[in-house]
């Protein structure tokens, strides 16, 4: 499954997430605040970004969460999604 902008997904199991609402106030608490989405939830794919060490960080548009940020390792795709 490749993962790229503009793509539907469903999440399979409960995936954590971190807000991205504002940067600067996270930055300034020292962790990102975030949570849980459920199983079955829709996201909407806004970007990705790749790195080298193969961690994939997705900006995502949810329904209740707004645009949220994904983070997981390069080909766990199957493991956290479906289309």
């Amino acid at each position: 499954m490749i993962i790229c902008k503009n793509k539907l997904l469903f999440l399979k199991r409960k995936t954590w997430y971190y807000e991205i609402k504002d940067n600067e106030k996270r930055k300034n608490k020292g962790y990102p605040d975030g949570g849980f989405l459920n199983e079955g939830d829709s996201i909407l794919v806004c970007n990705v970004d790749f790195t080298f060490d193969g961690v994939i960080k997705a900006n995502v548009l949810h329904s209740k969460k707004n645009i949220i940020q994904i983070v997981y390792q390069s080909g766990d795709e199957r493991y956290y999604f479906y289309e």
